[in-house]
């Protein structure tokens, strides 16, 4: 990507990039060993292709969605102390809301389904329980917080997951933010951080990649958790 690199302006609405932006787009890939702590105590490794977009279409309306397609490529049961073969499962989320230059919130519900454990796959629409919050411009020192959100549904922490993040003003190419996340429910917790770089990638793309690391919080550092992340956005 980097051999593709050209002068570009950054695109961005929400919680992420300049605060001018009216739209973004993006996609990426995520990788990782996944932890569900709690009754399930499994580990994952998995792979996720992803896709989301936002768009303020009226004034500071806003709406927004993503998807991910997350394939198990095997798990660890540690009940029974033995492997198990993959699983497929696939998130969307729907948002809608307010996005200022200062602050960003927006709700929307979310669907989710898996065939884990030898189950028929079933999606379930869940009505509530998606949030998006921002406080303080995107181009300033500000902080975000995600409730069962994320464009990359486990590799960025989405899940069941709470993230709160601060978020750094612009440095060169860079606009970092980081901070902690926990999965609800899952006895999992970590620090989480992500970057873009603008002008890399054609057609004023440019690269977002991140990385969580974390453990079941009752077994810490003998269960830790690892996923990176990395998507062009537009």
């Amino acid at each position: 990507m980097a051999l593709l690199a050209e002068p570009s302006p950054s695109h961005a609405v929400g919680l992420d990039g300049p605060a001018e932006a009216q739209e973004r787009w993006g996609a990426g890939v995520g990788v990782g060993w996944d932890h569900v702590g709690g009754l399930g105590r499994d580990g994952y490794g998995f792979l996720e292709l992803y896709a989301h977009g936002d768009a303020r279409v009226w004034r500071r309306l806003v709406l927004g969605a993503a998807v991910s397609v997350r394939r198990d490529l095997f798990n660890h049961n540690y009940a029974l102390d033995r492997l198990r073969g993959g699983a497929s499962g696939v998130a969307a989320q729907l948002f809608v809301g307010y996005d200022g230059e200062r602050f960003h919130l927006s709700v929307g519900p979310w669907l989710y389904g898996d065939d884990r454990d030898g189950r028929r796959f079933r999606a379930t629409v869940v009505p509530y329980g998606a949030l998006r919050l921002r406080i303080g411009s995107s181009d300033r020192w500000h902080v975000r917080f995600g409730l069962v959100e994320g464009r990359a549904y486990t590799a960025e922490g989405a899940g069941t997951a709470a993230r709160l993040l601060v978020g750094a003003p612009p440095r060169g190419r860079h606009r970092v933010a980081a901070g902690l996340y926990t999965s609800i429910g899952e006895n999992t917790a970590g620090i989480a951080i992500a970057d873009e770089i603008a002008a890399i990638g054609r057609e004023g793309s440019h690269v977002r990649w991140g990385a969580l690391i974390g453990s079941d919080v009752t077994h810490l550092g003998s269960r830790p958790e690892v996923t990176a992340f990395c998507g062009l956005v537009y």
